[in-house]
């Protein structure tokens, strides 16, 4: 609830909003507003409250939440700082002693609404008629090579899901490793690859009207991270996971940023601890993960951000995006930790994002401050340390933290969350500024292909040749404004 509070001797008023939710935190009825009457009793000489309140401000710890109605009649809700008669509504003006405190008690309570529930938009754009369409698909064949489809039905959507008509998507590290066999698809999980998407909606479930709740209609351009599908003309997903891209970028641009930024964002954030103030070192940082995880230390006040790279132009590229130092893994025989922790000032780094594994265990130890947070979220040096390597002894030294973190197998909740909190935190960072200035993000796009050419992608993505992304042009109107294989 969100309004003011209005307070007398034995009544009390609430007007304003009232939000209801369902379980997935869907908004059920928005655009109502409310007015609430508490009926009270004076209890003079209450105990004070835990923590000295606002003026006009009520206190209502969870655990006072009644659990029938005849307790909610005797069990106070709520203590409310009064004011003499006439004193001026400051903040700053001083407060009555405690024995004027007021305790609510639910003796009544009244829901008056104030204005009609807000209409929805009528849809401008009719759904898609999908009887009998197919679609170009890719898909790892018997080979282990990507196979493009043609012919496949369309996705069958599921209650709060919707269909969107894809423009653009991209390549991940993650797709090849599908395409190999070496990582295997989630139960529930469409064969199809890819894993992010920009495009449009053109369909949502039958008999479904959480899109009106959540303001989409048929026709809005949309991105998101998927769990997989997203290298086919058309896929469904979960409606919450979606976000609207920032008019600024473009299709290939849009295509390629959810599932590289929400990996970093979530590295960094959700699981790696980091805030201001925090040093950082970031593997493979020409990738595009490595490119948004630079960025986004970067504005988040990191002290120094450190990254290990297979070329000087991919250094070059993060130090472009913010980036303190950067070191190839190709100089000084492999060897960089004492070369981050000369650059560190003498220091251990405080967070690692280690896509590497084994090859890289030893290393990371040394460089690792202590209690630094190490989160490993690949293994493409290896996963197994070998016997010479004292694995808990090194972690107990630092007292380290190694957080294994994977995103595609994580639940639609937990994406959701993930997904709410970039789009409020991080999001608006590559529109300009409100004065003009250049946006504070940018999406690498290293090259592009068009979905005929998926395999080139992947080998391309195999040799380390790219910095940055690898997007795919998949909708006429994509390949139109786009180009192929540059």
């Amino acid at each position: 609830c969100t309004g003011s509070l209005h307070t007398r001797m034995h009544d009390t008023s609430w007007r304003g909003r009232v939000g209801a939710h369902n379980s997935r935190g869907v908004e059920l009825e928005p655009g109502l507003e409310w007015k609430l009457r508490l009926s009270t009793r004076v209890r003079r000489g209450s105990p004070p409250l835990p923590t000295p309140l606002p003026p006009s401000r009520t206190y209502l710890p969870p655990s006072t939440a009644p659990k029938s109605r005849k307790a909610a009649i005797q069990q106070p809700i709520a203590t409310i700082h009064s004011r003499s008669p006439g004193m001026a509504a400051d903040a700053d003006a001083p407060l009555l002693p405690d024995h004027d405190r007021q305790e609510l008690s639910m003796a009544s309570l009244f829901f008056t609404p104030l204005s009609a529930p807000k209409k929805a938009k009528a849809a401008t754009v009719p759904e898609m008629n999908t009887d009998g369409v197919h679609m170009k698909a890719i898909v790892a064949n018997a080979a282990k090579e990507c196979e493009l489809v043609e012919g496949m039905n369309l996705p069958v959507l599921g209650a709060g899901e919707v269909l969107i008509k894809v423009h653009t998507s991209a390549i991940n590290r993650l797709d090849t490793m599908q395409r190999k066999g070496l990582s295997p698809v989630p139960a529930g999980v469409t064969s199809v690859l890819g894993l992010e998407v920009y495009g449009e909606i053109v369909k949502f479930a039958a008999h479904d009207q959480v899109h009106v709740k959540l303001g989409w209609d048929v026709g809005d351009r949309v991105i998101a991270l998927l769990s997989g599908g997203g290298n086919a003309e058309y896929v469904a997903l979960p409606i919450t996971l979606l976000m609207r891209p920032p008019p600024n970028l473009s299709m290939v641009e849009a295509g390629a940023m959810p599932e590289t930024w929400l990996t970093a964002f979530q590295l960094l954030y959700l699981v790696g601890g980091f805030g201001p103030g925090k040093s950082v070192l970031i593997h493979a940082g020409g990738s595009g993960v490595g490119l948004a995880a630079t960025q986004l230390a970067r504005e988040g006040g990191a002290s120094a951000i450190f990254v290990t790279a297979g070329s000087q132009d991919k250094i070059d590229m993060c130090k472009a995006m913010g980036a303190t130092a950067g070191f190839s893994r190709h100089d000084n025989d492999g060897v960089w930790a004492p070369l981050v922790r000369e650059a560190n000032d003498g220091k251990g780094v405080d967070v690692i994002l280690d896509c590497v594994g084994a090859n890289y265990f030893e290393q990371n130890a040394e460089v690792a401050a202590l209690e630094a947070s190490w989160v490993l979220f690949g293994t493409l040096g290896g996963a197994a340390t070998g016997e010479s390597v004292p694995f808990m002894r090194l972690l107990m030294k630092k007292r380290l933290s190694l957080l294994a973190t994977t995103l595609r197998t994580r639940s639609v909740a937990y994406k959701e969350e993930l997904t709410r909190r970039f789009t409020e935190e991080a999001l608006p960072g590559f529109a300009p500024g409100a004065d003009g200035s250049a946006p504070k993000y940018q999406v690498i796009v290293d090259r592009t292909f068009t979905l005929a050419e998926t395999q080139q992608a992947h080998e391309c993505m195999e040799s380390n040749a790219n910095t940055g992304k690898i997007a795919l042009l998949v909708s006429e109107e994509a390949m139109a404004q786009g180009g192929s294989g540059e």
